[in-house]
């Protein structure tokens, strides 16, 4: 797969944050990402460039029941593989993992505008990444002056994700 990049981002964090309050942090930039792409709203808080009329017109438009709206979340493949790819004192490492050839080839389409060309054939829609002022809002939840605020978020965080890792485990898919 040419000109198929490694979609991924680091996010440095103050150095007091441990591997469970790394994580927690972690899920909720991803959470916030995720959220915000799924509103149509890039990196840099623009609306995402309109999906062109030759798309809209597309078999894949009208099999994934799409409207005019770009969220990015034609199958929801590649925004469900977005994860925290590792972790250590004072950084984040978050994106698609390596070896997903597929997702990375879609994220790369859409984070340079590419879609499989070598050059871009459209505005890029960059949706990996998150705003200082985002993190910022994210980590005062984390009050490193306060070990029992930030263990009850993690405690809190690691519960929210538990249970929705029991929820998804609980969905069947017909064929």
């Amino acid at each position: 797969m040419a000109g198929v990049k490694w979609q991924r981002f680091r996010l440095d964090i103050p150095t007091e944050y441990g591997p469970r309050e790394r994580q927690a942090i972690a899920g909720e930039v991803i959470d916030f990402i995720l959220k915000r792409t799924k509103a149509g709203v890039d990196v840099n808080g623009q609306q995402f460039q309109k999906y062109s009329k030759k798309y809209m017109k597309s078999r894949d438009f009208r099999i994934g029941g799409k409207s005019g709206k770009v969220d990015l979340t034609l199958s929801g493949d590649m925004l469900s593989a977005v994860d925290l790819l590792s972790h250590k004192k004072g950084t984040l490492l978050i994106g698609i993992p390596q070896g997903d050839h597929e997702n990375n080839a879609k994220a790369t389409g859409n984070q340079e505008g590419t879609y499989g060309n070598p050059r871009p054939v459209t505005k890029p829609r960059r949706f990996l990444g998150i705003q200082k002022k985002d993190v910022s809002a994210i980590l005062a939840k984390y009050q490193i002056d306060d070990p029992g605020e930030r263990s009850d978020r993690v405690n809190l965080m690691e519960t929210i994700n538990e249970e929705s890792e029991k929820t998804v485990r609980g969905v069947r898919v017909e064929k």
